[in-house]
């Protein structure tokens, strides 16, 4: 009875192999805790679906700003047209007005001649057929509105790129948390198993000794009573290891209940040495790498932009057209045919209602509004790097402490699972040293995953590319 208890007074042992036994996950990972979150995060980067959009965001500003720069070259189109005419104005040419009477004039001055006496003359303004057919070059030559569009479409596509990146390092934050909080379930429920078999074989010594009349009738029952409370326990643990995993399902774009594989290293309590930088040091390496604020930055550029674009339709636009191709009612080629057409075309705007000076002025609101939001950002980001790190001091420190509430509470279940196992304890005092350990293990296991945790958070609030 002793040996009995002496293999199932450290919960800890108990609980890993209850961890690696459950036949809702994968195999167990041998591989190194860190390697198996890495491993984790470059797949949710290829396959999330949030991701997948933000890229798409992107393709679409670097369109925008194709297009925008498009504009600077040379427009080339064919235009061709072919006209049927019936019916239109005509116009009349007095021509025997004006000739009869010279002709009459003559006649009586040289009778032996002839002069004809003409009809009036009636014309149709429009071609009974015709055709148009040119090749138009056109090419800006000054156009402010145009160059300040290519500056703020290159100011957006750098802030959607500011985003996607932000967006993935947000991604990668949450695959690695949600991996921890997924393993501190698993733990925990390995944990309350591994008491649930304390506490059966607690049922079990508790009526042998009740039998060979040690101990009372209540001891047996309250033995009973504390094992379904626990089962209670680990019906709301299982539930929470299944929540956890089809949360980190989610972020991978995984069927919700695939199978996870757990990483054996996640079932040992020691952690690393965790060498923390200077607030400074952190700080700058924040300001320098966020991409919140790059985003932020380049959308004032691209507002700023936006009051030179509205600026630009202010002033005067230049363009050079050329048009060559063929005029007549038919398709020929050759004198009398061929044109060729060079122009330069200055548009100077005068009076619009004062719209332009109202976008204008839309503009560098936005780019004052931008500013705000820029140093507040800022500010947030310094708030939210002070929080990281204390909270990471907090775990650590936290996590030395349940190290140390472990040992002392497996050591005092091992004396009372010795009394228990003679009568000499009452068995509210041996429930009471189990639960104590219990505790002590889920508490361990708490703050050890609370560590990594924070680590995560301190690398994404620090702009670090792994967690310290």
């Amino acid at each position: 009875m002793l040996m009995a208890f002496g293999t199932t007074a450290v919960i800890a042992s108990e609980a890993q192999a209850v961890a690696l036994d459950s036949d809702q996950e994968a195999a167990a990972d041998e591989r190194p805790l860190d390697q198996v979150v890495d491993a984790l995060v470059a797949e949710g980067l290829q396959r999330n679906l949030g991701l997948a959009g933000q890229q798409l965001d992107l393709d679409r500003a670097s369109a925008a700003l194709r297009e925008a720069r498009a504009s600077w070259r040379p427009q080339v189109e064919l235009q061709a047209r072919y006209t049927r005419t019936e019916g239109g104005r005509e116009i009349d040419l007095p021509v025997a007005d004006l000739l009869n009477p010279v002709y009459a004039t003559l006649q009586q001055l040289a009778p032996g001649s002839q002069f004809p006496t003409l009809d009036q003359t009636r014309f149709s303004l429009l071609r009974e057929r015709e055709q148009d057919t040119r090749l138009s070059l056109r090419q800006l030559i000054y156009a402010p509105a145009a160059s300040a569009q290519i500056r703020r479409r290159e100011a957006e596509r750098a802030a959607q790129e500011a985003a996607t990146e932000n967006f993935r390092r947000e991604l990668a934050r949450d695959i690695r948390i949600a991996y921890y909080d997924w393993s501190r379930a698993r733990a925990g429920l390995g944990i309350v198993e591994a008491s649930l078999t304390v506490l059966g074989e607690n049922v079990r010594v508790s009526q042998a000794l009740y039998d060979n009349g040690k101990v009372t009738r209540d001891q047996v029952l309250r033995a009973e009573a504390e094992r379904l409370s626990l089962e209670q326990e680990r019906t709301r643990a299982v539930a929470q290891v299944a929540l956890a995993r089809r949360y980190l399902n989610f972020l991978l774009d995984w069927p919700l209940d695939q199978e996870i594989a757990q990483s054996l290293a996640s079932l040992t309590p020691a952690l690393p040495a965790v060498q923390l930088p200077s607030v400074a040091e952190l700080e700058r390496q924040a300001l320098l790498g966020r991409q919140e604020l790059r985003q932020l930055d380049a959308a004032v550029q691209a507002a700023e932009a936006a009051e030179a674009a509205a600026r630009g339709e202010r002033l005067p636009l230049l363009l050079a057209q050329v048009d060559v191709g063929i005029q007549g009612e038919d398709y020929q080629f050759g004198s009398g045919h061929n044109q060729a057409i060079a122009s330069l075309v200055l548009s100077v705007p005068i009076a619009d209602g004062g719209a332009r000076k109202a976008r204008q002025s839309q503009a560098r609101l936005a780019a004052e509004r931008l500013r705000l939001d820029r140093a507040l950002a800022e500010r947030s980001v310094r708030l939210q790097l002070r929080a990281s790190l204390e909270q990471l001091q907090t775990a650590l420190s936290g996590y030395d402490s349940a190290k140390a509430q472990v040992e002392a509470s497996r050591e005092a279940f091992r004396i009372a699972s010795r009394k228990r196992d003679v009568g000499s304890i009452s068995q509210v005092e041996f429930i009471d040293a189990e639960r104590t350990a219990s505790r002590a293990e889920l508490n361990l296991n708490l703050h050890r995953f609370d560590v990594l945790i924070r680590r995560a958070e301190l690398a994404f609030a620090a702009a670090l590319e792994q967690p310290l």
